[in-house]
């Protein structure tokens, strides 16, 4: 058998416990105002010292930005890619078409390979894809103009060494006398402009 029960309903358990809760509250009253006081100011000194670190942290930031890069317009974006395979082709060629090819056919006539032939070719083909697509690029943001140009004279010298170096793969598919021949005879177009 257990206790006898004081309350029969939810509702007057909440009652009993909210009467109860005032009791309590009445009789310490003033200790739980302290507390509280003192859990309030304790929040409010770290809110405020929060405020002033972040305060602190956003002038340090504005002081030490850099200045801003001017934006640059998408045709800039795609000039200065130009530039930057023009620099990396120079390199490749040694700043010199002609005697880059030359030196290609001598390395084919001396090796006997056709892979180094067909390997500088596949490079060849990389650069021009890119500085064609460049130049379309180009084209579509500003149509004919000094940027276009401007991508027009690399795409040119891109396109002549490619041209030289594919003539000289083709006379190597027929075979090595072909190579031979007309390197000897002078009659490979990058030969032509020697003459």
């Amino acid at each position: 058998m257990g206790r006898k029960r004081k309350y029969f309903t939810a509702e007057e358990r909440v009652a009993a416990n909210r009467a109860k809760s005032k009791k309590h509250y009445e009789k310490a009253k003033e200790q739980i105002n302290k507390k509280k006081r003192r859990q309030y100011k304790q929040v409010q000194r770290q809110n405020l010292n929060l405020r002033r670190s972040s305060q602190e942290n956003l002038n340090r930031k504005t002081q030490q930005l850099p200045e801003p890069k001017p934006v640059k317009t998408p045709v800039q974006v795609w000039v200065d890619q130009a530039q930057r395979l023009k620099r990396r082709f120079n390199e490749y060629i040694l700043s010199d078409p002609i005697a880059f090819t030359a030196k290609q056919c001598a390395q084919y006539l001396a090796q006997k390979n056709i892979k180094s032939i067909a390997d500088c070719n596949s490079v060849l083909d990389h650069y021009q894809e890119r500085i064609h697509r460049y130049q379309n690029s180009v084209y579509g943001l500003t149509g004919l103009g000094p940027e276009y140009n401007q991508l027009k004279t690399i795409a040119l010298e891109v396109d002549n060494v490619h041209r030289w170096v594919e003539e000289i793969h083709m006379a190597a598919l027929i075979g090595y006398d072909e190579v031979k021949s007309m390197y000897a005879r002078m009659s490979f177009e990058f030969q032509t402009d020697l003459k």
